[in-house]
């Protein structure tokens, strides 16, 4: 029977196919394989973001190197991690990043170099007292130095500067592999959908035959020939709609993978299994110190910290150490005791920071930078504890509309319409009957696929928050330890 060969056509795509690799890791694929993969976030990438060290040979101005893309682009074979890996690779927006955060480190050695040396020359241009033996020239050597610590201070402002444009770098790589993971989702979704409804329309056009054939025996009127036929137009235009969003979605992912929107991108089928298996209370708690946002805020605290202590240091004067060579400037002197007649002199001057008022609302305006600082903290921690109890529900929603949906309501539904089309065969049921049961099976497949979709994309969000897979939050961070470096690189 047509049925049970478009029936058993139905279960593989309710169950999810197998088809291209695009976004499938396989069935022995681990739960870390379909996570932000941690070999980018903690491994490759992040030691090319590492600053180079003035020991291993690299000059002190050099700029790191910005992430290698992988030599491929994605293809049939391409599994979601391998998409990840590319955008991550690729994304202008993380590649900016990249560059503010070496731009960043450039300004810790700019604040750290003392002011330039100056360097004077003088001559005699008219004598008043002409009685005098005439004065030669002199040259000038001097050397600002700033007050004790200051340099040092202005280098630990821009060091947390440089680590908070850092963990910037981190940030964007997870929102990136959130944003192709969502993409990924979506775009999966839509394409399975559009195969569920493609096979409940050939369905229907069997029933339409069936239909016909009842008709010529008179067994059926005109009206149920006409509503078969509605059936199939309505199931035609909504698989145009979802064609037509299946183009939309490609470019979705395109974007997010930081390509043009027009390229070419296989086709999709089915979305790895994942579930996660993570303590939610733990999750919660943990998300303060691993957040990537919320270590930013915690390095522009400490940023807008070190900028007080420079902002007390201005209430010091500097100094300026100098030499000055005179030729030919002491012929008197020379002739009484029969030296020589250049001279050599020393100088010392200090600057007068006598406007307090200019000092003292740098001060406060510093001040008032560190307390917006921590408000932004505190106020962006409350926001993300909100948004991890929301994509907390919104998994454990999704989990149960799975379990629903997938072991329950789908199943029945295809009793319901095995039942009903066998009843419609030999006039114990209406063709009304017929559509209902139709019309409810497709709805249950759709709301199946749609709660695995929503179900990745909680996961997803989760393991954004953390900027890692949910299984490996508990391993060592490497990027602080990184940023000091940064600063350590420039340090005696």
């Amino acid at each position: 029977m047509k049925r049970l060969l478009i029936g058993a056509a139905l279960l593989p795509l309710a169950g999810g196919c197998a088809g291209p690799r695009l976004f499938d890791d396989g069935p022995g694929a681990s739960r870390r394989e379909h996570g932000v993969n941690a070999r980018w976030l903690d491994g490759i990438h992040r030691a090319e973001l590492a600053p180079r060290r003035e020991t291993e040979g690299h000059g002190q101005g050099e700029v790191p190197p910005a992430p290698h893309a992988p030599a491929d682009a994605p293809d049939a074979q391409s599994t979601l991690q391998d998409l990840v890996s590319f955008a991550i690779a690729n994304h202008p927006a993380v590649q900016a990043a990249h560059a503010e955060w070496a731009a960043a480190r450039e300004r810790i050695t700019r604040a750290r170099a003392l002011p330039d040396p100056q360097v004077s020359y003088g001559i005699m241009v008219e004598q008043i007292d002409r009685d005098r033996d005439p004065i030669g020239h002199t040259f000038g050597v001097s050397q600002m130095l700033p007050w004790f610590g200051r340099l040092d201070a202005q280098a630990g402002m821009q060091t947390e500067a440089a680590r908070a444009a850092f963990e910037r770098v981190i940030a964007e790589q997870a929102r990136v592999a959130r944003a192709v993971k969502e993409a990924c989702a979506e775009y999966a979704y839509t394409s399975l959908a559009r195969s569920i409804v493609a096979q409940h329309r050939d369905l229907v056009r069997s029933i339409e035959e069936v239909t016909r054939i009842r008709y010529r025996g008179a067994e059926v009127g005109l009206p149920d020939v006409l509503r078969v036929q509605a059936e199939i137009d309505q199931l035609d235009v909504e698989l145009r709609d979802l064609e037509d969003m299946i183009t939309a979605q490609r470019a979705r992912l395109n974007s997010a993978l930081g390509r043009p929107v027009h390229a070419t991108l296989p086709e999709a089928q089915r979305l790895p299994e994942v579930t996660l298996d993570a303590d939610e209370q733990d999750l919660i708690a943990r998300l303060a110190q691993r957040n990537p946002e919320l270590r930013v805020q915690q390095a522009e605290v400490a940023s807008k910290r070190a900028a007080m202590r420079v902002a007390r240091l201005e209430y010091f004067p500097d100094i300026m150490l100098g030499v000055e060579y005179g030729l030919n400037t002491a012929g008197r002197m020379a002739r009484m005791d029969g030296g020589g007649r250049d001279t050599l002199a020393g100088m010392v001057s200090v600057t007068l920071p006598i406007w307090r008022e200019k000092y003292d609302a740098g001060l406060r305006e510093a001040m008032a930078g560190f307390g917006a600082a921590l408000q932004m903290r505190t106020g962006r921690q409350y926001d993300l504890e909100a948004e991890m109890r929301m994509a907390l529900y919104g998994y454990r929603d999704a989990r149960r509309r799975v379990e629903l949906y997938g072991e329950v309501l789908r199943v029945r539904g295809e009793q319901v319409m095995d039942a009903t089309l066998a009843a419609y065969r030999v006039g114990d049921a209406t063709f009304t009957d017929v559509v209902q049961a139709q019309r409810e099976l497709l709805a249950f497949e759709l709301a199946h696929q749609r709660a695995l979709a929503d179900r990745f994309i909680r996961i997803a969000e989760i393991e954004g928050l953390f900027g890692r897979p949910i299984d490996s939050i508990d391993q060592p961070l490497d990027d602080l330890p990184a940023a000091r470096r940064a600063g350590e690189a420039i340090t005696p």
